[in-house]
Parts: C-alpha cells; sequence; structure tokens
C-alpha cells in the first residue's frame, strides 16, 4: 500500500484499490493471486502517469485477474475503447465541425468537452488534446495561406 501510494500520489485511491477492489474481486471468485506487488506497482505508475483515470481500476484488475496480461497491455484493451482509425474520423468531423468559438485555445477546450461527454473517458484525455492541438494548429495555418 505505501508503495502504491507514494507512486501514484494518491493515498485515498491506492487504499482503496488494496481495501476495497482487490478484497471485492477475491470474493467475486477472480484469481486475485495474479495481482502481484510488481503489478500493483505498475498500476500505481500508470495512475500517477495518467494513463488511466480512477474509474478504469476496477475493470483492469478484473481483466488482470482473468488473463493475467501485464497492466499496460491491459489498459490499452480496457481503456481505449474508441479504435485508433474511429478516433481519426471523430477528431476530423470536430475540428472541421464550424461551429464552435473562432478563438483556437477556446475551441480547443470546447471540442475536449464535446469528446469527453460524448466518450466519457474511453479516450485519454492527454491523447485528445495533443490530437485536436495538432489538427486545429494545421486548420489555422491552412486558413492563413
Amino acid at each position: 500500500f505505501e508503495k502504491m501510494a507514494e507512486i501514484s500520489g494518491d493515498a485515498r485511491w491506492a487504499a482503496v484499490v488494496i481495501a476495497e477492489v482487490v478484497k471485492s474481486l477475491r470474493r467475486k471468485n477472480y484469481h486475485t493471486s495474479k495481482l502481484t506487488d510488481e503489478k500493483l506497482v505498475e498500476l500505481a505508475r500508470l495512475y500517477r502517469d495518467k494513463r488511466f483515470y480512477r474509474e478504469g481500476t476496477v475493470d483492469i484488475l478484473k481483466t488482470v485477474c482473468k488473463n493475467n496480461h501485464k497492466i499496460s497491455e491491459v489498459i490499452d484493451e480496457v481503456i481505449f475503447k474508441v479504435p485508433s482509425e474511429e478516433f481519426e474520423i471523430i477528431a476530423d468531423e470536430l475540428i472541421y465541425d464550424e461551429k464552435g468559438p473562432e478563438e483556437p485555445e477556446k475551441r480547443i477546450r470546447y471540442f475536449m468537452g464535446l469528446t469527453m461527454r460524448k466518450y466519457r473517458g474511453a479516450i485519454p484525455g492527454k491523447l485528445l488534446f495533443d490530437k485536436i492541438s495538432a489538427r486545429e494548429k494545421n486548420k489555422s495555418q491552412v486558413h492563413k495561406d
């Protein structure tokens, strides 16, 4: 617990994972023996790095208990529910939709809000922000020419 709390920077999250989530999974007959100390430390590191949000913790641990995969592989499997090709289409639709604020920074925040509302965490915020920012930057350069 202490190592998870230190690495994640969120003692409350670490306590809930150890005291509630793992125990709950054990009661539901998940193979919690597959949740080694190394895997829990990896989970804390990836949580700290914002590779997933608190809400994804249970689904990630359930999948690890079933398949015994690495945490990072499970995150890609469980959290990134929107395939990258579909994500590109979504980003294109949002960026080229002429609605929304004119100012680029407000426009990015506007599209972030729309997408996060629609996909409820299926697309990590950092990835979404990077894609929308890059596309918005490209779009504004095209209009200047």
